[in-house]
């Protein structure tokens, strides 16, 4: 989906009758028989409907939809191996399907450069024509005097210069075209594509040499893959951009929320104020602004209280991945900044996120693990603006 954030996926249904309860062993696998009855291929990546049917459970079948299926161009992480069945193979995959021919992109400078050559040449075919036109008139006019051409005139010197001339042949128009076409050959700048290749080529290091463009956080300098493009961006006017992270930094930090009536939270800063119309920067809060401590001593203290099960969403409520590195150090993974964020300020304000279990997301409060079971998942979408999870208490 051209990001390259972990995605979360996972086996089909384990329990009575799932497939990941049948095999405890790599021979239990080898000798696994069964059929998967899946959907067309299709092009949608994001949607995903078959069964599992397994001949020891006859009349029996599991359900599998797109978080069981790993999709090809997809690497495997935090988990060490993984058993499955393919189903789509060569041009059904859905990457294959969803693969087009890249368009033909051409810089201003090109399409300019272009369009004055296709000019030229019909000028110079223009211009050849009537050339022609005038050689046809110039003939007639002056035919029998130009006896040094070898196409006519019985009085000239025939054996200095007529020994083996043709009196009888004549030079066609036709020939005559392109032989004008030849002498007006200079008309097209040739040379022209080569300097201006040249100066893209000296215009693209100079994009990678340039130090107000290395970002030295990640030591990564400028990287031009189109030289033709650098006369473009003199010329650019107006950025769009759909989304923040994309000209920004995009660094999400929990700073504030408000339950329950009640706005925890430092209050905005003037920096933060003065980007808001005067109006909005100027009004009076409905409530007085409370420190996040108390937020904090009431989630962990009171597991029944409005502020646990706020937090307590934050830390369950997400697609989160907690990754353990070889050196056993943790990281999270998310699929976007925004539930990163969220999943830290629960860690912050007392529930931390211990990973997932099979299909029970783990936390812990003051140092003690609950288990949450999660019962169904509602995913984030445009519409709704939220995500919504059913879970079972321990």
């Amino acid at each position: 989906d051209g990001e390259t954030n972990l995605k979360s996926r996972k086996v089909a249904p384990t329990g009575p009758g799932g497939v990941g309860s049948r095999f405890e062993s790599l021979a239990d696998l080898a000798a696994v028989r069964g059929t998967v009855e899946c959907e067309h291929p299709n092009a949608d990546i994001h949607h995903f409907l078959g069964n599992v049917m397994l001949s020891d459970l006859p009349g029996e079948q599991v359900s599998v939809d797109a978080s069981n299926l790993l999709l090809r161009g997809s690497t495997l992480r935090n988990t060490r191996w993984a058993a499955g069945v393919v189903v789509y193979t060569g041009t059904e995959t859905k990457i294959v399907m969803n693969s087009s021919d890249p368009p033909s992109k051409l810089s201003n400078m090109e399409s300019t450069v272009n369009t004055m050559v296709w000019i030229i040449l019909f000028a110079q075919a223009v211009l050849s024509a009537i050339s022609v036109v005038a050689f046809v008139i110039w003939k007639s006019l002056y035919e029998e005097d130009t006896w040094y051409l070898c196409e006519s005139g019985d009085d000239a010197p025939t054996e200095l210069f007529r020994e083996d001339c043709d009196d009888t042949a004549e030079s066609s128009e036709f020939g005559q075209y392109f032989t004008f076409i030849i002498l007006y050959n200079n008309f097209i700048p040739i040379s022209l594509y080569v300097t201006i290749e040249m100066v893209n080529y000296v215009q693209a290091l100079w994009l990678d040499w340039d130090i107000e463009m290395y970002h030295e956080e990640t030591d990564t300098p400028a990287l031009c893959r189109s030289s033709g493009a650098c006369a473009d961006l003199g010329m650019i006017e107006y950025i769009f951009s759909d989304k923040t992270g994309t000209l920004t930094r995009n660094v999400m930090e929990f700073r504030r929320c408000s339950v329950a009536s009640t706005v925890y939270g430092a209050p905005p800063e003037n920096d933060e104020a003065g980007d808001l119309p005067d109006e909005i920067a100027a009004a009076k809060p409905s409530s007085e602004w409370t420190g996040l401590d108390a937020l904090v001593a009431k989630a962990t203290t009171d597991p029944t209280s409005a502020e646990y099960e706020f937090v307590l969403s934050m830390a369950i409520a997400h697609t989160v991945v907690l990754e353990k590195g070889d050196d056993g150090k943790e990281e999270l993974q998310a699929e976007s900044p925004d539930e990163e964020a969220l999943v830290k300020g629960g860690t912050r304000l007392g529930v931390e996120f211990r990973g997932k279990d099979g299909n029970s997301a783990v936390v812990s409060v003051n140092g003690e693990e609950r288990a949450y079971e999660i019962l169904a998942i509602i995913p984030f979408n445009s519409t709704r603006k939220r995500m919504s999870v059913m879970v079972k208490t321990p």
